[in-house]
């Protein structure tokens, strides 16, 4: 079984990537016939945006739950903006 997480939004104006979402596996779990689990995905994170004001945002987790399970993904971490100032060499 396997389950991951939402990644994470860029950030605005040439920032750096968002993180990607927690990775969980096992081969040593499953469901059988006649139960039922429920999945969750996690979304990605919205992207940064100088024009619309907001920062880059965190991904959702990821669940899975019933069927003897309770499982969770964490969703990745929100990319950095570009600072708004820069600083000038000489």
């Amino acid at each position: 079984m396997i389950l991951v997480g939402g990644g994470g939004g860029g950030g605005t104006d040439g920032g750096g990537g968002g993180g990607g979402g927690e990775v969980r596996f096992s081969s040593s779990i499953s469901v059988n016939a006649g139960q039922t689990a429920t999945v969750t995905i996690g979304a990605g994170g919205r992207g940064g945006s100088w024009i619309n004001g907001h920062g880059a945002d965190f991904g959702s987790p990821s669940y899975i739950s019933g069927a003897g399970l309770s499982w969770t993904a964490f969703g990745g971490a929100s990319g950095s903006g570009c600072p708004t100032q820069r600083r000038h060499l000489p």
